[in-house]
């Protein structure tokens, strides 16, 4: 039985990357989604865009009606942050790949999401590797970060996160501790470095893509290792 997976990625040129490398495998039928379509799909993978992809599951996750055999979630990516992947798979992504993983990786992550397990390609497996070196923020330690990164003050972070000025202070006292930094400003720097943090602004287009296209079972099979950009 075929594995059925579902491309919707912003970029049309990776989009007909993706469907060339899924297609020159016999047990795979692959198809672009229709028109950037946040709606339920039948298929077992969706591969997606960031963006695209962290919208699906937001919709769709919470939902009393979110079905049993509902798509693994892939993500298809040129963001490699560690907290771009945090975000990600805290928020119900199963997989998380970036743009330069080769053909043969690719297939094998879609086979192991249909088995049930998560996913994460080697380049992104190695830095958090890397990272567990690092001593780890809590969850109120990013919030107060989150929002000195903002160039916030600490009474107007505790006013936003309803605790007190003092703990505040506690929390920067920590974070600047853990980062190793002797400012708030260069505590965010390396935040931002390490990934732990967004950086402003950087937003991806929403998805254009021609709806639901079968890609021909005849185009040709990429070379195992070949790059993505090597199948486009």
């Amino acid at each position: 039985m075929s594995i059925e997976v579902e491309v919707a990625h912003c970029d049309p040129v990776i989009a007909w990357g993706l469907m060339s490398i899924l297609a020159g495998n016999p047990g795979i039928l692959a198809r672009l989604r229709a028109g950037g379509s946040l709606d339920m799909m039948k298929a077992d993978v969706l591969i997606a865009d960031y963006d695209f992809a962290m919208e699906f599951v937001r919709r769709h996750k919470g939902s009393a009606h979110y079905p049993s055999r509902a798509p693994r979630v892939m993500v298809m990516t040129a963001r490699d942050l560690e907290w771009d992947v945090h975000q990600a798979m805290s928020q119900g992504a199963h997989g998380y790949m970036t743009c330069s993983c080769d053909a043969q990786e690719l297939v094998y992550a879609v086979e192991k999401l249909v088995e049930g397990s998560p996913y994460v390609c080697k380049s992104i497996a190695q830095k958090l590797v890397n990272s567990l070196g690092h001593e780890s923020l809590t969850q109120r330690e990013m919030d107060v970060l989150q929002n000195v990164a903002l160039g916030m003050g600490n009474q107007a972070i505790a006013e936003t996160l309803g605790i007190s000025a003092g703990t505040i202070k506690t929390h920067v006292s920590a974070i600047l501790s853990k980062l190793r930094a002797a400012t708030r400003t260069e505590a965010v720097a390396i935040a931002r470095a390490r990934g732990l943090i967004g950086v402003p602004g950087l937003r991806h287009a929403v998805p254009v893509l021609s709806a639901g296209i079968n890609v021909p079972v005849n185009l040709a099979r990429p070379p195992q290792h070949a790059g993505l950009a090597s199948a486009i």
